[in-house]
């Protein structure tokens, strides 16, 4: 990681988790991660999303960058104003599944957008379902004690 550029600055005070950004450094090229956690307020949060990408890019030289997390309930529909307006491309698939249930992955809530400058570099996307190749399947124990979520990936090409 090159440096942190902190939690957004959010005048409204209407994020319950802050989003996060850094800016990494490859040999070849730099981009910057935006974190997010969207609460049980996700329809509202996401209203605010551009805000908290076009704070972030006002803060780097390099305009990669990538927004990914957990965007709970968020609808399709809610995040198309964010792939309008910031010019972004979900690169999950949308009926991705990602969060666990008691018996196995259940539904889609993470994401990860990617910019004009990142989407030529990328390779790939999905989830890891390490609960059924490292905790013999046991969904429930893995909600409970790891997460309650799969971890999600894009491979890039940097």
């Amino acid at each position: 990681m090159a440096h942190s550029l902190d939690y957004f600055k959010d005048p409204h005070n209407l994020f319950a988790v802050k989003p996060y950004g850094a800016e990494f450094l490859t040999s070849n090229s730099d981009f910057t991660l935006i974190l997010v956690h969207l609460s049980e307020k996700a329809a509202q949060e996401t209203r605010y999303l551009a805000d908290v990408y076009d704070y972030f890019l006002g803060l780097v030289a390099a305009g990669n960058l990538i927004l990914g997390g957990d965007f709970n309930h968020a609808s399709s529909d809610q995040l198309d104003g964010l792939r309008e307006a910031e010019n972004l491309t979900d690169a999950m698939e949308f009926d991705t599944k990602t969060t666990l249930g008691l018996k196995g992955p259940i539904s889609g809530g993470d994401h990860i957008f990617v910019n004009l400058f990142t989407k030529g570099s990328l390779r790939g996307s999905g989830a890891y379902d390490y609960v059924s190749e490292l905790a013999a399947g046991n969904y429930t124990r893995s909600r409970e004690t790891i997460s309650d979520h799969l971890p999600v990936y894009i491979k890039l090409r940097l």
